[in-house]
């Protein structure tokens, strides 16, 4: 008996320390595993890459390979300057020491080596559709356009889409802008996106990312406002111009938001027995200018203000014209206007006091009424594109881009006829940074008006 004892107490001693030993043994430790994605491989310099870490570990460390210093946030955002070729990493380490490192390649462009398309790109949606403006992006275009119920220049839009192509005019992704109304879109300096318009009944902001996605909305306190345009001081400061409906009489509004979509300032102008609308604003040094025009009296104003809108400092009158551009640069104010009562438009300029310096007539009219679509101005240069209502039942409208050293002496002028440009109706158009041009509008295709858009070079050639 005594030695049944011993043998079970023996085992009851080697099943005790066989459970002491599973209890202390170690697991298997799991596999380190670097693993990251960037939303872009290739892009134009300065260019910003959003790189998402999809490991699971408790630290990371980033090298870009463009001598800056290696980062610990785990899913970053990088601007490279320089054009060239990075080998970019991302090292992952656990709680153990254990470590893993992966890389990818981003190349960066100067511009110089993108092959832009040619031809002309059209995207239908279940409407007609009209682009109205665009904005050059790291790796291609983010295009504005408007929904109408019919044609574009006589139906009024009745909602919005976002549209970004890559530089070989590829569709990459599109959006609709929630339940606003753009009519305008910008990108500051640093590379923000920043749309107005109207959202049920009030004006609006909205700044979007890369991507298309809203990122920050300001609503305007006032029913039935419309922000016409949008500007930038490249400071902390953005502007937006427009009007407030009361009562079927519009009163001019103007309203100064921070980059953080606070509101700063505002000035609102209300004249019972006079119908007004502000269409522009831009902002230059110190000073903001606007044009306004008057339905009642069937004219339009420039004036300028301060930064914080105190009151109107400088006025000038444009005599039974509707000005459809303006842009301020360091020497110059230039305007473009169609006329109220015929078929005529100019060209003005003005010093930075609203001094009128000299007027143009914008295109003969012996092609048609003239009207101009969009302005824009660079070193030594002014660009401008114009509908031509020919009245010709054929083809009944032109597009025409002009390209002028100074308002007086025009250096290239391409009429754009129903044979010779490619079915594009040109309703804007951006200078790129290769010195080539991006035209969009519409284009007419099974009786439908579809966004549309087709590269130029230097000459206004089509690619």
């Amino acid at each position: 008996m005594k030695q049944l004892f011993n043998l079970l107490l023996i085992g009851i001693l080697l099943a005790t320390a066989s459970c002491d030993f599973l209890e202390m043994e170690d697991e298997p430790e799991k596999a380190v595993i670097s693993l990251f994605e960037m939303d872009k491989s290739n892009c134009v310099a300065p260019c910003e890459v959003s790189f998402t870490n999809l490991s699971f570990e408790f630290i990371c460390e980033w090298n870009f390979d463009d001598g800056s210093e290696i980062t610990e946030d785990c899913s970053p955002t990088h601007i490279f300057q320089d054009p060239g070729t990075y080998e970019v990493s991302l090292t992952v380490e656990n709680e153990n020491g254990t470590s893993h490192t992966s890389s990818q390649t981003l190349t960066v462009n100067d511009g110089s080596n993108i092959h832009p398309f040619s031809g002309l790109k059209t995207l239908t949606f279940f409407y007609h559709t009209s682009a109205v403006k665009a904005v050059e992006v790291n790796d291609g275009f983010v295009v504005l356009a408007n929904i109408y119920p019919g044609s574009p220049l006589s139906t009024k839009a009745f909602g919005s889409v976002l549209a970004k192509f890559n530089y070989l005019g590829q569709l990459e992704s599109a959006e609709d802008v929630s339940d606003m109304i753009a009519n305008d879109i910008i990108q500051t300096l640093d590379g923000r996106i920043l749309l107005c318009g109207s959202t049920n009944n009030v004006g609006s902001v909205i700044e979007i990312d890369h991507d298309l996605m809203i990122t920050k909305e300001y609503l305007s306190t006032r029913v039935g406002s419309v922000f016409n345009s949008i500007d930038h001081n490249n400071l902390n400061d953005i502007y937006i111009a427009g009007h407030q409906d009361i009562d079927g009489i519009n009163a001019s509004l103007v309203v100064k938001i921070a980059s953080s979509f606070s509101e700063r300032a505002e000035f609102h102008s209300y004249d019972p027995s006079s119908s007004n609308s502000l269409n522009h604003v831009q902002a230059h040094d110190d000073k903001v200018y606007f044009s306004n025009y008057s339905q009642t009296n069937a004219a339009s104003q420039l004036f300028r203000m301060d930064q914080e809108l105190y009151d109107i400092e400088e006025l000038a009158f444009v005599d039974d014209q509707v000005v459809k551009s303006v842009k301020v640069d360091d020497a110059e104010i230039i305007v473009s206007t169609i006329g109220t009562s015929n078929a005529e438009s100019f060209l003005y300029t003005f010093d930075h006091d609203l001094n009128e310096e000299s007027t143009e007539i914008l295109i003969s009219s012996e092609y048609g009424q003239v009207y101009p679509s969009h302005l824009t101005s660079g070193e030594n240069e002014i660009i401008i594109s114009s509908f031509v209502f020919t009245g010709d039942a054929d083809c009944p409208i032109h597009s025409v881009l002009q390209k002028r050293s100074n308002i007086q002496t025009t250096n290239n002028e391409t009429v754009y006829q129903c044979d010779n440009h490619q079915g594009l109706y040109i309703n804007s158009i951006n200078q790129l940074n290769n010195e080539e041009y991006l035209a969009m509008g519409f284009a007419i295709k099974d009786d439908t008006y579809q966004l549309a858009l087709t590269m130029l070079d230097a000459s206004f050639t089509p690619k």
